[in-house]
């Protein structure tokens, strides 16, 4: 059997490298840049209640008692490129066992209620609990009149 020859030239280029254009010649690795947090906001007033929740709570909600932690097996996804919750907790509260959905916002948004009923109802289509919702916006400042 006859060897191949060891032809290196530099318009030997795959069809695949042609087809998009290409010369053959590779580009410099760079890395990738960071991943930014695309809820960082969010994800530090999630871990702000942490243990504290039951405080936290109790400050805004007086006559409801905390029955546990927040935890991702009472949560849902609802398919609007993965809508979740923000944060969801037991609670006994009216002589019975509820659902708390906390959502916390930066600013109230149009589609802020709509978005809250349907977590209500997947919540409650999931477990089978009346559900009790809040929307925190612990940044929003009461509107001042000027003088």
């Amino acid at each position: 059997m006859p060897k191949k020859k060891n032809v290196q030239s530099s318009g030997n280029v795959s069809p695949e490298t042609k087809a998009k254009g290409g010369t053959g010649k590779e580009e410099p690795w760079e890395p990738a840049p960071p991943k930014q947090d695309p809820q960082p906001y969010d994800n530090t007033l999630k871990a702000w209640f942490g243990e504290d929740a039951r405080l936290i709570i109790r400050e805004f909600l007086h006559d409801v008692e905390l029955l546990g932690e927040n935890s991702g097996d009472l949560n849902i996804e609802i398919d609007r490129t993965k809508l979740k919750a923000d944060l969801v907790y037991t609670i006994w509260s009216e002589g019975e066992r509820q659902l708390l959905n906390l959502e916390l916002q930066n600013s109230l948004e149009e589609d802020d209620i709509v978005k809250m009923l349907q977590y209500a109802l997947g919540l409650y289509a999931k477990h089978k609990l009346c559900v009790t919702s809040a929307l925190l916006l612990p940044f929003s400042r009461a509107a001042t009149p000027r003088l």
